[in-house]
C-alpha cells in the first residue's frame, strides 16, 4: 500500500507510485436502546481499494474480506458482533492516462458497549 486514509484525496494522483490506495471510510452508525446497562449501535463501513490492475485491486479485496472472515472472533472480544458482508462495487475510471480500478466491500456489524453515566 502507498497510501491508508479515511477518504480519497482530492489531489490528483498522477504517478502509478502512488497506487495502490486503501481508503477505510468512517463508520456509519445508527444507536438503538439495548437494555438498562448497555447498549447497541448497528453500523456499516466501507473499505475501497483503488489500483491500477484490475487483478491486484481483486486480490487485496479478496485479501481484506478473507482477513475480517478470519478474525471474527478477535472483532467479537472489542464488542463487534454480527459482522456481515452487505456488498461489493466494482469501478473504472481514467485518471490521467492512467486506468483506475476501484472495489468497494461494505461490511455491516452491530457494535455492543456500556453506556456512560454522568452524575
Amino acid at each position: 500500500m502507498q497510501t491508508y486514509t479515511s477518504q480519497y484525496s482530492d489531489v490528483t494522483f498522477n504517478s502509478r507510485s502512488n497506487y495502490p490506495i486503501i481508503v477505510v471510510q468512517t463508520p456509519t452508525f445508527s444507536h438503538e436502546y439495548f437494555s438498562l446497562g448497555s447498549s447497541v449501535a448497528e453500523g456499516t463501513i466501507d473499505i475501497s481499494i483503488y489500483t491500477t490492475n484490475a487483478q491486484a485491486a481483486d486480490r487485496f479485496l479478496d485479501a481484506i474480506n478473507n482477513s475480517i472472515e478470519t478474525y471474527k472472533d478477535d472483532l467479537r472480544e472489542v464488542g463487534l458482533r454480527f459482522v456481515d458482508l452487505v456488498g461489493i462495487d466494482t469501478d473504472m475510471f481514467e485518471r490521467g492516462h492512467m486506468k483506475i480500478h476501484r472495489r468497494t466491500v461494505t461490511w455491516r456489524f452491530n457494535y455492543i458497549f456500556a453506556k456512560t453515566i454522568a452524575y
